[in-house]
């Protein structure tokens, strides 16, 4: 007796039986000389046969099941495990998104409420973004600076050469600094204004923007300038009191000198004696002109 798929049952047998487990069609083929064929057992023997080899392939069905369940069980808890993980890693990315997004509305808020400017350029230097600060200090908004250079935009006539050459160098260089510069508003008043900038960079190291803090100090020059202004003329005043006096000193030495000789011959007695009271007098004017 033989049991194999039906597309491979050799032809030589001379009974056949097919059985259907799990899809797949299996051919029983058994091989009978002529003696065994007249004995009445026959037809019971190939039955007990055919049950007895459809009971070890369904024991080797559900063996293989059995098997595949178990792979098919480690398999499903594994890709749980990794799902589960997955799901951790995105709810931490996600709070940390969240926290990072309240952290940037509040620094947003800060800014468009602060007195200062506050502008956000890309890396080349060209704005990006820019407070109401900025609008209410320069009278540009942010649809006209956007996208423009604020040196361009604020620079003038009478803003140091030095020290715009000093900002381009920094910057190309992706370096901050700290500068104060006449600028001009969009209505083209002058005005002193206090740049801080600092360069912000990415989670790997590339410079993505810089961010510019604009302080109007107009009203601090303008003290600052009134003081050197008040400096300057008082010390020309003392030049100018150094000259008068050391002039006046010129001007009366010499009639100073003549009145000195001519006290110091009437207290020797050449013009003759003096009466007490008048040397004495003559003494003190003689002492304070020596003096002077």
């Amino acid at each position: 007796m033989l049991a194999v798929p039906s597309s491979r049952i050799p032809s030589a047998f001379t009974r056949v039986t097919q059985i259907e487990m799990a899809k797949q069609i299996y051919t029983i083929g058994w091989l009978i000389n002529s003696e065994d064929r007249k004995y009445a057992y026959l037809p019971a023997m190939l039955a007990a046969s055919s049950l007895a080899l459809a009971s070890t392939l369904l024991t080797g069905l559900i063996f293989n099941l059995q098997g595949f369940t178990r792979r098919a069980q480690s398999f499903v808890e594994v890709r749980t495990s990794e799902l589960k993980e997955a799901n951790r890693s995105l709810s931490v990315a996600h709070q940390i998104l969240h926290e990072k997004e309240t952290e940037a509305r509040k620094l947003a808020l800060i800014a468009s409420r602060t007195v200062n400017s506050v502008v956000l350029t890309d890396a080349n230097g060209r704005i990006e973004w820019a407070n109401d600060g900025f609008t209410r200090m320069t009278g540009y908004t942010l649809e006209e600076a956007k996208g423009r250079k604020p040196g361009v935009l604020l620079q003038g006539p009478g803003t140091d050469e030095e020290t715009a050459r000093h900002m381009h160098h920094e910057l190309s260089h992706g370096r901050g600094f700290i500068v104060e510069v006449l600028n001009y508003k969009k209505d083209r008043t002058p005005f002193w204004m206090q740049i801080e900038v600092q360069p912000l960079h990415d989670e790997s190291g590339r410079l993505v923007n810089y961010m510019g803090i604009h302080t109007d100090v107009t009203e601090r020059k303008q003290a600052q300038q009134e003081a050197e202004e008040a400096r300057r003329l008082a010390e020309e005043a003392n030049r100018s009191k150094g000259v008068f006096l050391g002039n006046i000193s010129h001007e009366l030495r010499t009639p100073l000198n003549v009145i000195i000789g001519n006290l110091h011959m009437l207290l020797q007695g050449m013009h003759g004696p003096l009466p007490p009271a008048q040397a004495k007098a003559l003494e003190r004017v003689h002492e304070n002109s020596t003096a002077f």
